[in-house]
This record gives structure tokens, C-alpha cells and sequence, in this order.
């Protein structure tokens, strides 16, 4: 069912003349790769390192980074969300567990909905792999991944509709709002 679906969807995207779909969710960029066919896929996060946002100040402090699962194999994902959070100033101190070694959450597959107690370990190894740093994470089911990078380089309160709407306009040529 999930195949004739999505074939009918990317035969209607690729009918339509899209050749490119960016997307946020790390799921949709695994399944996108693997089923969409005839149509190139990027992260928002590589787009926003290729095309920089104008920087607000700059943040200082140290965190950490925690790569999705789904994105575990996707080396030009990590690079350009770990130039986007250096480009504000951040230090990263990488966990032990990172880029294609990277752990669970506990939070794909709905495995807290159906194991509670295996997405808790999970989530503890995570924890204490994080030593208290600070976390940034670019899984927009973890929480507002994109909304923190997004916010990091327009300002620190409400993102700025105008400056994202003239940032999307010059890159795709049109602002859909």
C-alpha cells in the first residue's frame, strides 16, 4: 500500500515539474532517497549552509549534537547542521555515540508508544552521553530543531516572517506565503 501511495505521489510531483524536494524530517528524506525516483532530495539544513540566513549575534557556549537515526548514513546532513550551529559561534563536543554511530532517542518508531521501557534506555543513553551539555538536535519530531537554527540566525525571539519570505524567495524563486 505505503509503494503504490508514495509512487502515485512522487508521479504527481515529477508530472508536476518538481525536480527537488527539501525536507526537514529525516524520515521523509530516507524514504524520499529510497522511493523517490527522478527527484533530487535535500535537507532545509544543507540549503541553509549552501545559502546563508543573515546572522544574528552570535551565541556563545558549548553544546552537542544528536544525528537521527534515519539520517545515521548522511555525512553531508551532519556537515552542514554542524557549519550552521559553528557559524553562530557554538562549540559542539561531540558525543561518543555520533554521525553513523549514532544511538537511538527512544522516540522513532512510535517505540515509546509501544516499549516504554526500551525508549527510556534509550533516552538514557542519550542523556548521559550529553554530560549536561546543552542538546541541538535536527529531527523535527524531537522538538523545534529547525525553529532553533532558524531563530539563531534571524533573532532570538519570533522568527521574522519577511526576512525567511525574502530567503525563500531568492532561493526557489517564489515565497509561498
Amino acid at each position: 500500500y505505503f509503494q503504490a501511495m508514495f509512487r502515485e505521489m512522487r508521479d504527481f510531483l515529477v508530472a508536476s515539474g518538481v525536480q527537488k524536494v527539501i525536507v526537514a524530517c529525516p524520515n521523509c528524506h530516507r524514504i524520499f532517497c529510497q522511493y523517490g525516483e527522478g527527484l533530487r532530495v535535500s535537507t532545509i539544513y544543507e540549503i541553509m549552509d549552501e545559502h546563508p540566513l543573515p546572522i544574528a549575534e552570535k551565541v556563545p557556549g558549548t553544546v552537542t549534537v544528536h544525528d537521527p537515526c534515519p539520517l545515521r548514513f548522511s555525512p553531508a546532513v551532519h556537515a552542514s547542521v554542524r557549519n550552521l550551529i559553528a557559524k553562530q559561534g557554538l562549540t559542539i563536543e561531540e558525543m561518543p555515540h555520533h554521525g553513523d554511530r549514532t544511538v537511538c532517542c527512544g522516540e522513532g518508531g512510535f517505540v515509546a508508544a509501544l516499549s516504554p521501557d526500551l525508549a527510556a534506555q534509550w533516552k538514557g543513553i542519550r542523556k548521559d552521553e550529553a554530560a549536561g551539555r546543552r542538546m541541538i538536535t535536527f529531527a523535527a519530531l524531537y522538538g523545534r530543531g529547525i525553529d532553533f537554527l532558524l531563530q539563531a540566525y534571524v533573532g532570538h525571539q519570533n522568527l521574522d516572517q519577511e526576512t525567511l519570505r525574502q530567503w525563500i524567495e531568492g532561493y526557489v524563486g517564489f515565497a509561498p506565503f
